[in-house]
């Protein structure tokens, strides 16, 4: 508690949910975040980013039509799981693979 600090600086979204490790650089991380739980998960707009951790976020997607429920490191690059079922190579923001709706039955 008392030496911990918030690490909010560049990301205006502050309800996460996935989070990455670079295995190569393990200072550098990514999070998924949303303005809220009800945006998130809703049906609706998710309002959802993807922010990369560099001493501060910065915010490495815009938005995004569908929140992103995992992070993983797939042949040296970062993919997102979409709740619309799509595979997103988080560097570039282009899907590399659609999972299908099946995956809307996970979430």
């Amino acid at each position: 508690g008392e030496t911990w600090q918030p690490a909010d600086a560049g990301r205006d979204r502050s309800y996460t949910w996935a989070l990455a490790v670079d295995p190569g650089q393990p200072d550098r991380w990514w999070v998924s975040a949303s303005t809220g739980p009800f945006a998130a998960h809703s049906r609706r707009n998710p309002e959802a980013r993807i922010y990369a951790w560099e001493n501060e976020w910065r915010d490495v997607t815009g938005p995004l039509d569908a929140m992103p429920y995992a992070l993983a490191w797939s042949d040296g690059r970062l993919v997102a799981g979409l709740a619309d079922g799509t595979i997103l190579d988080v560097e570039s923001a282009e899907p590399v693979a659609e999972v299908g709706p099946r995956l809307l039955a996970l979430v």
